[in-house]
C-alpha cells in the first residue's frame, strides 16, 4: 500500500513517517505561498511543471487533497493523475487550504478565491498557463472543495474530476446524525477543538502527514472520528452551533432540511448551488465505500443531469474509500479522464492555431 501511495500509510499504522514522494521524472516542482491568512498559516501550492514549454498556454488541473476537511496537505495527491497531466505538457497544481476548527467553510471559500486570483495574476503569466482551460479535481473532501470552486469561480472551470468525493449530498444523515445512542463525554484531548477552540490550539494551514507534527495529526484524525460519531460536521463547516440538532428534528423531509440552512450558509452546500452553468463532471466512486457513500456521487450526477449538465459516473466494484488511491485503480478506472479533459479544452483568445498541438 505504501508503495502505491506512501501518505496513506499514516492512516493504518504508525511507523517512522515516510518522506514526501519525489516528483516523477521529466518534471520539476516549484512551490509558492499563495496566501498567509492568519499568523502561522501559510497556504502553498506545488506546481508540477513539465520540463519543456510547449509554446502555447498550458491547461491546468487544480487538485485538492482529502482529509475530511480536518487534516492533510498538498502532498496528498493522485500521483497517476499528476503524471498523466504533465506527460501531456499540462500543469498539475496541488493546493493547501485551511482546515475546520478553528476555521469554517467560509474560510475555505476565501482560500479558493485567493488561489483563483493567484493563479491568474502570478502563475498563469509566469508559467504560460491557460486562462480558460482550467479544471478542478479532488479526492474525498477535496472533491467537496473542487465543487465549491465550481460553484463560486467566474469564469467557471471547464470540468471537475471527482474521486470518492464528498459534497454531492451534504444534507444527509451521514453528516448530521448521531451514530451512537450513548455518546459519553468528549475525550479530554479533543476538548480544545470541540469546546470553542482552545487558545493553545495550533491554527493548521499546511499539516504534513509525513512531517514531524504527528501529535497534531493524530488529534485531528481522532477529531474527525468524534465529529462523525456526534454528527457535528455541518456545525463546524458552517460555524452555526446546533445546526445538526435542528436538522435531526426534520431529517426525513428534504424541503424542510433546506429551509433550515440560513441564506448566508447556503454557499457551503454544492447541492443547493447547482444550475445549468455548472461544469461537467467525471466522477469515480467505489461501491464498497463506507467513508463517503456512493449515494453522494449518484446524487450529484442526478442534480447535474436535471440541469442538463453532462456527468459521467464510473463505479468501481468492490472498492472501499482508500482503495481509490491505488495506482492500479487509477489505471483501470480513471485514465479516461485525460481524453475527457482534452475534449473540453478550447482555444484561448488568439491561440486557435495551437489547439491542434494541444489535443495530440
Amino acid at each position: 500500500m505504501a508503495t502505491c501511495f506512501p501518505h496513506l500509510s499514516r492512516l493504518f499504522y504508525r511507523p517512522k513517517p515516510p518522506p514526501a514522494p519525489s516528483p516523477p521524472q521529466g518534471l520539476r516542482v516549484e512551490t509558492y505561498t499563495y496566501s498567509t491568512p492568519a499568523p502561522g498559516v501559510e497556504l502553498k501550492v506545488d506546481c508540477h511543471l513539465p520540463l519543456n514549454d510547449p509554446g502555447w498556454p498550458r491547461p491546468a488541473v487544480l487538485y485538492f487533497h482529502g482529509g475530511n476537511l480536518f487534516f492533510g496537505d498538498r502532498s496528498f495527491y493522485l500521483r497517476g493523475l499528476c503524471e498523466d497531466c504533465t506527460s501531456k505538457g499540462w500543469i498539475f497544481l496541488a493546493y493547501d487550504y485551511r482546515k475546520l476548527v478553528p476555521f469554517t467553510g467560509h474560510d475555505i471559500i476565501k482560500d479558493l478565491n485567493t488561489l483563483f486570483s493567484h493563479y491568474h495574476t502570478v502563475l498563469a503569466p509566469k508559467h504560460n498557463l491557460s486562462a480558460t482551460n482550467v479544471f478542478v479535481a479532488g479526492y474525498s473532501s477535496g472533491g467537496y472543495v473542487a465543487q465549491l470552486a465550481a460553484a463560486h469561480w467566474e469564469p467557471k472551470p471547464l470540468g471537475m474530476f471527482l474521486v470518492a468525493s464528498q459534497g454531492g449530498k451534504m444534507l444527509s444523515q451521514k453528516y448530521y446524525a448521531e451514530k451512537e445512542e450513548e455518546l459519553g463525554p468528549i475525550p479530554e484531548i479533543l476538548k480544545g477543538y470541540l469546546d470553542g477552540g482552545g487558545k493553545e490550539m495550533r491554527k493548521v494551514g499546511s499539516l504534513l502527514q509525513h512531517g514531524n507534527d504527528l501529535q497534531e495529526f493524530d488529534n485531528r484524525l481522532a477529531l474527525s472520528v468524534e465529529v462523525h460519531k456526534r454528527g457535528l460536521q455541518l456545525d463546524l463547516l458552517t460555524g452555526i452551533p446546533d445546526l445538526s440538532g435542528k436538522l435531526r428534528a426534520v431529517e426525513k423531509n428534504q424541503e424542510e432540511l433546506e429551509k433550515l440552512i440560513p441564506d448566508e450558509a447556503k454557499c457551503l452546500f454544492p447541492e443547493l448551488l447547482i444550475d445549468e452553468t455548472f461544469p461537467p463532471a467525471f466522477i469515480v466512486h467505489g461501491d464498497k465505500d463506507t467513508t463517503v457513500l456512493l449515494e453522494e456521487s449518484k446524487s450529484l450526477v442526478e442534480n447535474l443531469e436535471k440541469r442538463q449538465v453532462m456527468a459521467k459516473l464510473v463505479t468501481v466494484e468492490g472498492a472501499a474509500h482508500q482503495t481509490m488511491l491505488f495506482d492500479a485503480v487509477y489505471k483501470d478506472y480513471m485514465m479516461e479522464v485525460i481524453p475527457w479533459i482534452q475534449e473540453r479544452c478550447v482555444a484561448d483568445e488568439g491561440e486557435e492555431d495551437e489547439m491542434e498541438d494541444l489535443i495530440m
